[in-house]
């Protein structure tokens, strides 16, 4: 199996450091192992993949409750949260195109995870775009004393100035 066997594309195989474990093995010595001997190498990408997860997760979080305290989504950039859940689909499309067979499925669940979550997170981000946004320019009316003169369009809240 490659390095990474429990990831999805990454494709790093084996190889030349796997030859090199195994001299390296032929050359400890009895009484000495190699992490590679306690654990395989599936295993290890799976609990790496999984502490990525986590971190990736967890980075969106401090963005959310920043923007929440502020009310505001000062010094953002929408086009950059469009284009991570885009990315994250299609990251998640692909592995699902590949086979959605539970034997293909369970070796690549910390990075479904991670797209679901980050593709989830990311939404809130921009949903507080339009929300800060249309409370401000509902704010800026009621202010004025003046009805409102309708909608912002979506293009010109992700995608100032408009």
């Amino acid at each position: 199996g490659g390095l990474w066997a429990s990831g999805p594309p990454l494709g790093a195989s084996r190889g030349m450091a796997g030859s090199m474990l195994r001299d390296s093995e032929e050359t400890t010595g009895p009484g000495r192992h190699l992490l590679a001997e306690d654990m395989d190498d599936a295993t290890i990408g799976t609990i790496l993949g999984w502490a990525m997860t986590f971190i990736y997760l967890t980075s969106r979080l401090p963005q959310i409750i920043m923007n929440a305290k502020r009310g505001s989504v000062e010094g953002l950039s929408p086009t950059m949260f469009i284009l991570a859940v885009t990315g994250n689909a299609t990251y998640l499309a692909s592995i699902l195109l590949r086979s959605t067979a539970p034997s293909k499925l369970v070796p690549n669940l910390p990075w479904i995870v991670d797209a679901i979550l980050c593709i989830f997170l990311d939404l809130i981000i921009l949903l507080q775009f339009l929300f800060y946004k249309w409370r401000v320019q509902r704010h800026s009316h009621d202010a004025e004393d003046e009805p409102e003169r309708g909608y912002t369009p979506l293009k010109c809240v992700l995608f100032p100035p408009c």
